[in-house]
């Protein structure tokens, strides 16, 4: 590759604008020397690289890598062989070939945004510019000019090198940020993950382990007696999660015709959650979840009056158990699943642990003799999902504990809130 003087090279007048701010491109480049060269026709015009060509000049460098080309006007005429530039030119070298035709194209043709005319879908310059730059298609040209725009230096020296494909290292240029990116390049690196989808989701568990080991960690797991609405109204603490199944249709009495009927039916129930969550709300973190178990019947009515202060999702979450309820089976078919209701604090940044569907299959256990205890397991995959290590996960209705017991198991700090003292004594005996 030759190195040419910089006082030959001569500069179009395409070139001739604001080229921006060089004091950082020229401070990298005094640093780790110039990784990418630029581009010349044989007559040392330039092809592209200006920004580069400029900040040299800004460090007092006499000399520039250099490649040389077809000038545009050969390769837009098709007198250039396309697979040749794709053998001998790297796809970051090819981006600015792209880039060059596409401008030559858009002043013949009125327009001088080359970034819209490169990815603009829909345009046929934006095609013809791929395919001269020795991209197979406009959407591998448009990857490609993403990474150079948007990745990280090492992602786009990966994709130069072959390394990294383009379609690889244009995963990696979406990260949000440029530490995200170089991380997840290690990972890859290293042998952890086999392509960039599994490189995110480990740089994600990483994330995870790292902000848990920031957080405040409390051995604190216990079963208060007293109303939950009362109780959450008094609470200073600021719990990430709100795991709780709302009582209704556990105490029952006699009616005048023999039958009976609920103490605590809908109404009871509809009114009692509506005030807990206006409790309980305001006092989660401001980026907390909350899980709700609902039945069939007050499904509609419990998305309502969380959806009031809560991002819902529109698709509850099923549980399959390994029992169903009872009924005429002549005639009816038996519910073997529940549902739950998961809410956002709304405008919540934080991000479900991993990805899980949303039909869960998970045995119902009976440690205890309470009519409407869940399974530890399945409140663990709520838990974990939701929370961190150390972080305070919350039950208003505790029943027999075992929202407690899951977060216990897991890490959690957990405080939960019981009406009835005999239930509060069970569940504070299992969280010992």
């Amino acid at each position: 590759m030759p190195n040419v003087k910089i006082d030959q090279i001569t500069v179009g007048d395409r070139f001739r604008k604001d080229l921006g701010d060089l004091a950082p491109l020229a401070a990298s480049i005094g640093d780790i020397g110039l990784l990418q060269p630029i581009g010349l026709t044989d007559s040392k015009a330039l092809i592209f690289g200006a920004r580069r060509l400029e900040a040299c000049r800004l460090l007092g460098m006499s000399e520039i890598p250099s490649r040389y080309l077809p000038t545009v006007e050969q390769l837009i005429q098709a007198e250039h062989d396309e697979n040749e530039l794709r053998q001998d030119f790297n796809p970051v070298e090819r981006v600015e070939i792209q880039r060059a035709v596409a401008a030559e194209l858009g002043e013949r043709r009125g327009s001088s945004n080359v970034q819209d005319l490169v990815h603009w879908k829909g345009t046929k310059t934006a095609e013809i510019a791929s395919k001269k730059a020795g991209f197979g298609n406009r959407e591998t040209g448009r990857q490609a000019a993403k990474v150079v725009d948007k990745g990280a230096p090492e992602v786009i020296e990966a994709m130069a090198s072959g390394e990294l494909t383009v379609n690889a290292a244009a995963q990696l240029a979406d990260l949000h940020t440029i530490e995200d990116q170089v991380e997840t390049l290690k990972i890859i690196r290293s042998g952890d993950a086999k392509n960039p989808s599994q490189a995110k989701r480990r740089l994600k568990e990483k994330q995870r382990s790292r902000k848990a080991k920031g957080v405040k960690r409390s051995g604190a797991h216990e079963v208060v007696v007293g109303g939950a609405v009362e109780l959450i109204s008094a609470m200073e603490s600021r719990p990430a999660c709100a795991v709780f199944d709302p009582p209704y249709g556990l105490d029952t009495h006699t009616t005048r015709k023999g039958g009976h009927d609920y103490a605590d039916g809908d109404e009871y129930a509809l009114d009692l959650l509506c005030r807990t969550l206006g409790e309980l709300v305001p006092k989660l973190a401001e980026d907390g979840h909350v899980y709700i178990f609902s039945g069939y019947s007050l499904l509609a009515e419990f998305r309502e009056i969380m959806s009031q202060v809560l991002d819902v999702q529109d698709n509850p979450i099923v549980w399959v158990k390994n029992n169903h309820t009872m009924c005429d089976f002549s005639k009816w078919y038996p519910s073997k699943h529940e549902y739950v209701l998961f809410g956002r604090i709304p405008g919540s940044r934080r991000e479900l642990a991993k990805c899980i569907p949303d039909v869960l299959e998970v045995a119902r256990s009976n440690e205890t003799t309470h009519s409407a205890e869940k399974p530890v397991d399945l409140l663990s995959v709520f838990i974990e999902q939701s929370t961190l290590p150390g972080e305070l996960v919350i039950d208003p209705f505790a029943g027999s504990g075992s929202t407690g017991v899951a977060a216990k198991k897991l890490g959690r700090a957990f405080l939960g809130f019981e009406l009835d003292p005999k239930w509060a004594e069970v569940a504070n005996a299992r969280l010992v």
